[in-house]
């Protein structure tokens, strides 16, 4: 493709030096040795074109296979990944439901400790502050 236009320049000057050499050019022998020195160059190109494209091709299949690889790699990577979220997604939704248990048992406790304190004073003789008998009818009422 590339050595297409000078396949095409070469072919003239082929044709040109034919006619000129039924005319008996004196120059005729230097044409020649200039044409064969550019049908040599245009070989010489036509092999590094070739040499080159399927060096082209080659990388180009090295660089899909590696790019397929990398993208092996990545969806590999991102399913280790989602693995580890999702685990995660879980021990937090876990540990949300043992804390809302432990602030339930707390708030038990408190509750257990306040009636204690009601009927200890209350045996006493003592009558609970207002403020404190208010908090502990709330604990109930829950």
């Amino acid at each position: 493709q590339v050595v297409d236009p000078l396949r095409a320049d070469m072919d003239c000057l082929k044709h040109a030096l034919d006619a000129s050499s039924q005319q008996h050019d004196p120059c005729r022998c230097s044409n020649l040795h200039n044409v064969a020195s550019l049908h040599k160059r245009l070989m010489d190109l036509e092999s590094a074109y070739a040499a080159e494209s399927k060096k082209l091709v080659e990388f180009e299949q090295q660089r899909g296979t590696v790019e397929h690889g990398l993208s092996q790699d990545m969806q590999n990577t991102w399913a280790i990944v989602n693995g580890q979220v999702t685990w995660i997604t879980q021990s937090v939704e876990l540990l949300q439901k043992q804390y809302v248990a432990v602030q339930e048992r707390l708030s038990d406790l408190a509750d257990f400790v306040q009636a204690c304190k009601a009927e200890k004073l209350s045996a006493r003789g003592v009558r609970m502050p207002v403020q404190l008998q208010q908090r502990q009818q709330q604990r109930q009422q829950r």
